[in-house]
């Protein structure tokens, strides 16, 4: 059982967005369902300040969580998550909510190699109003598949080789 805070400070151009700030706290739980299983589960308020250009600050509270579940087998670990978080909107956004669902493997081949395969999907909100000269829309989703494989040359120096596919859809206002 843990306690986090967490502290968020985003910076736009004013005249396209403005500025924010996050303050999370998280309650977090952490369970070995078995020998190989693990499941960790948070959530809290977060608060949110929104500085946009010729306007209050306004502030908001909501909330925000994750939940994590990990199974290792004899040689491949893989990790199932769903987080909920304010986020920096990915450039397209001064700032979104965000929902991430993500799948992860990772296994090593021999000595020296590990493989790794990461799948995930984003859906953000937008959280500062749009204005003149950012990207219209109120949503988009963001989905992506990645692998990569590591190789180790000796105890301090390693390279790796990735690759990722990723596509993104805005909404119908956009």
């Amino acid at each position: 059982i843990g306690l986090l805070y967490g502290y968020q400070s985003f910076h736009f151009p004013t005249e396209v967005a403005g500025n924010f700030r996050t303050h999370l706290f998280h309650v977090l739980y952490g369970h070995r369902i078995s020998g190989r299983m693990d499941l960790v589960l948070g959530g809290g308020p977060q608060i949110t300040e929104i500085a946009t250009p010729g306007a209050p600050t306004t502030s908001s509270v909501s909330a925000s969580g994750r939940a994590e579940l990990r199974y290792r087998f004899p040689q491949t670990s893989l990790t199932a998550g769903y987080s909920h978080y304010n986020s920096s909107g990915s450039g397209f956004y001064g700032g979104a909510k965000t929902d991430l669902v993500r799948l992860d493997a990772s296994r090593p081949f021999g000595r020296n190699y590990t493989g790794t395969l990461d799948v995930g999907y984003t859906h953000n909100v937008r959280i500062i109003p749009f204005t003149t000269g950012s990207v219209p829309g109120l949503s988009f989703g963001y989905a992506y598949v990645g692998g990569s494989l590591h190789r180790r040359f000796g105890r301090d120096f390693s390279g790796f080789v990735s690759y990722q596919w990723n596509t993104l859809q805005f909404d119908t206002s956009f």
